[in-house]
């Protein structure tokens, strides 16, 4: 019920409160899809800055190339900056870790990788009905081990995981009911970014590696039904 009529008090000349404001930018509608390419390149690296507004980048020849594009329809971009740089951090080679702290380094000062998109509708985001709080994964002699990652990705579609003997172990399922979901897919993988094997910073962008073709890692699952309200602050 706060609403302009509620803006009545007496008017202070002078500023006697003092305001802080944090800025968000505007979820991009816009999503960069496989095939986009800068330099007539694949890109390998994405970065969503929200408000339409991506980093790009491809390694290529010691160089970490990068072009920075506001997305304006299906088909087209705007050109906004473009950065070259030799020296950058393995992190910044990386998509899971790849953000805009990465965009420095040499600035040619024009358009020098034109970028070519690929788009397409983001997907809103719809939370997850069932809650995944706690799941197994059993081995090829049906040991199970308590999964230690788990990443909604909504409509009740899930990636759960860990890591056994250094080798990350992800399945992605659809939950169904209490007990009961659907396998989707599975992937492992021994050479994986650090932070991807640990909780605050499991990502969609971590489920890569080897794909089995099969359920190679059977879950047992522990679902909750989630709450019709969440809060965050």
């Amino acid at each position: 019920s706060f609403t302009k009529a509620c803006f009545t008090a007496a008017d202070k000349k002078e500023e006697s409160i003092k305001l802080s404001l944090e800025i968000l930018r505007a979820s991009s509608t816009f999503s960069l899809a496989a095939g986009t390419t800068i330099g007539g390149n694949r890109a390998t690296l994405l970065s969503d800055l929200g408000d339409n507004i991506w980093i790009v980048g491809i390694v290529m020849k010691e160089y970490l190339k990068m072009v920075k594009i506001k997305i304006t329809g299906p088909a087209s971009s705007v050109w906004l900056g473009t950065r070259l740089a030799k020296k950058y951090t393995a992190a910044c080679a990386n998509q899971v870790s790849f953000t805009e702290s990465c965009f420095r380094g040499e600035d040619p000062k024009r358009n020098v990788l034109p970028a070519s998109v690929n788009v397409r509708p983001a997907k809103l985001f719809q939370p997850s009905f069932w809650r995944v709080t706690k799941a197994g994964l059993k081995d090829k002699d049906g040991y199970e081990l308590p999964t230690t990652l788990s990443l909604d990705l909504g409509d009740n579609v899930w990636i759960v995981g860990l890591v056994d003997h250094e080798i990350l172990e992800l399945v992605k399922i659809r939950v169904t009911g209490l007990k009961t979901f659907t396998w989707l897919a599975t992937r492992y993988i021994e050479e994986y970014s650090g932070k991807c094997g640990e909780q605050r910073w499991f990502t969609e962008q971590c489920f890569e590696g080897e794909d089995p073709k099969h359920d190679k890692y059977p879950v047992t699952l522990y679902p909750q039904q989630a709450s019709s309200w969440s809060y965050s602050f």
